[in-house]
């Protein structure tokens, strides 16, 4: 049965990424689809699958027959970083600055901030992330990301943990957004609230290990040594848990 663009879409935006590529594969959509988008919706396909290599391609290949859309333009940059060609990425997201269509979308807007926060250029981030604000005051990426700019840039932990908290009251959940507003509690010389913000954490329910590590400092300092323990058990449990992998 033949399928349309709009269908694809659909499934594209319910992730499933396995049911595009077959209708792709099997050539199950309208003959009236430009080939071009079919490229772009395979190289969404592999984005969502974190298949980064055929994902370049099928964008790359794209872009030679179509305008990429805002969509297919930022999960293009994004492969680039990942890939290690920052220069690639950031002549997209320097492009993406200019259109209109950017500052309209949170989710475009976010991922031009996010990107150019990783390349490290704070300047650019900066004034991406405050018209985004402008446009999206809740939205908790956008503040996390001005708080970890503004603190690249020296700022004040006084100001810059009014953005991490913005963005922990918007994702309660977030243990990274938690930990960067007790980071800045502590600096602001109020370690009560650091140690009230991370009480609901569990360690043993943390399998980042970069986060564990980043709490368990934070732990430190707050001199809680029976929480820094808990860190240090969760930690060997994650590395014997790997290591038993191996075997």
């Amino acid at each position: 049965m033949e399928t349309n663009k709009i269908n694809l879409i659909h499934l594209l935006g319910k992730g499933k990424y396995d049911e595009v590529l077959e209708a792709i594969e099997f050539r199950y959509y309208s003959s009236k689809i430009p080939e071009g988008r079919i490229w772009e919706m395979r190289g969404l396909a592999h984005y969502g699958l974190v298949d980064i290599p055929a994902s370049i391609y099928a964008l790359e290949t794209a872009n030679t027959m179509v305008p990429l859309s805002l969509v297919a333009q930022i999960s293009l940059a994004s492969c680039y970083l990942q890939e290690k060609f920052p220069l690639a990425a950031e002549a997209i997201y320097n492009y993406l600055i200019s259109q209109p269509g950017t500052f309209e979308s949170q989710t475009i807007c976010t991922g031009v901030a996010e990107g150019l926060t990783r390349l490290d250029l704070r300047p650019e981030a900066l004034e991406v992330i405050r018209r985004g604000l402008l446009r999206f005051p809740n939205s908790h990426r956008l503040n996390y990301l001005c708080g970890i700019n503004l603190r690249q840039e020296q700022q004040s932990p006084h100001i810059t943990r009014d953005y991490f908290q913005r963005a922990l009251r918007q994702n309660p959940d977030s243990i990274h957004y938690a930990i960067e507003y007790a980071k800045d509690c502590l600096a602001a010389e109020d370690p009560n609230e650091a140690a009230n913000t991370l009480r609901p954490i569990d360690p043993s329910n943390v399998q980042c290990v970069a986060a564990l590590q980043r709490l368990r400092l934070v732990y430190a300092q707050i001199k809680d040594e029976e929480m820094a323990e808990c860190c240090d058990d969760q930690l060997r449990a994650l590395y014997y848990k790997r290591q038993a992998k191996y075997r």
